[in-house]
């Protein structure tokens, strides 16, 4: 319903809306967004949520991100690996309320196409996108 107010109403865009989703979704996870690897999966995120299911290929995700940023796919791929990694050693209440979530409690790390694809499920679900 808020979301057709919204368009109704004419007021500030949906993709505002789901960027500060995104960002204050990142943020939760108590690493900062000073790292490279949250910038990355902030993006990756955003454009998960966006373009709605079915997700595209992980291979696709790192290409869309490689042009986005002017770099290389095993860098994206690197830093979101070490932002992952960092996300579950901080073991925020955000990751735990995500991993109840997803029923996998007590998962000490995922792959970064695991932890995308769940987390962008996960915030569908909680945030009713």
């Amino acid at each position: 319903m808020e979301r057709i107010r919204r368009v109704a109403q004419q007021r500030e865009p949906l993709r505002d809306d789901l960027e500060t989703l995104v960002t204050q979704v990142v943020l939760s996870f108590e690493v900062g967004m000073k790292l490279l690897g949250c910038t990355y999966l902030a993006d990756a995120l955003l454009i998960l949520l966006s373009q709605g299911k079915p997700y595209p290929r992980m291979e696709e995700l790192y290409q869309i991100l490689t042009k986005r940023h002017n770099t290389t796919e095993s860098c994206v791929e690197s830093a979101m690996r070490k932002v992952i990694k960092r996300i579950f050693q901080q073991n925020s209440e955000s990751l735990q309320e995500m991993l109840r979530l997803s029923h996998i409690e007590g998962t000490k790390h995922l792959a970064n196409a695991d932890f995308l694809f769940m987390l962008a499920a996960g915030v569908q679900i909680k945030y009713k996108l």
